[in-house]
């Protein structure tokens, strides 16, 4: 089985937004995993930690994440979210 066919059946149930906008993301396999908007270098620059308030997040029935007026697919999801903070995807 392929990495794209196991991933067919992993979907996000939850998610939230933690500070300077990292997203944290619960799948139905009970697996969580970390989006970020920005690299850590960019992080480590910043004087002072972002957030958002009064976010609107949608599980959308494909996977995909709606989050305020911004979409994430599912393949990026899957693709750029990492199991710890620490972790870069390129």
């Amino acid at each position: 089985m392929s990495e794209r066919e196991s991933n067919e059946h992993v979907k996000p149930i939850a998610a939230e937004m933690l500070p300077n906008l990292r997203l944290r993301i619960t799948f139905n396999n009970g697996e969580v995993r970390y989006l970020s908007k920005f690299s850590t270098v960019e992080l480590f620059i910043q004087p002072l930690a972002y957030t958002w308030i009064g976010n609107e997040i949608e599980i959308l029935e494909d996977g995909s994440i709606r989050l305020n007026d911004l979409h994430i697919p599912y393949h990026v999801i899957m693709e750029q979210s990492t199991s710890y903070l620490a972790e870069e995807k390129s």
